[in-house]
């Protein structure tokens, strides 16, 4: 592992203010790959771009924070 990282949170998707093909605005994407394994969630804000941003942002941080109690 060339980081050596214990943890990794990813997030990917549409925050808009245009859909991507197919891909509506709002559809999102949270990672979280720790040693144990790698865990993906789905998630379809509806806000505007700046909205979807901060409760992508909200939720990756959650998910962190419930990876970490259960590590500990």
């Amino acid at each position: 592992m060339l980081m050596r990282a214990d943890l990794a949170v990813s997030i990917t998707g549409v925050a808009g203010p245009n859909a991507e093909g197919s891909k509506p605005v709002g559809l999102t994407f949270i990672g979280i790959a720790t040693a144990e394994g790698t865990h993906a969630t789905r998630y379809q804000w509806s806000g505007d771009r700046w909205e979807n941003r901060r409760d992508s942002t909200i939720a990756a941080l959650t998910l962190l924070a419930q990876t970490l109690e259960v590590m500990r």
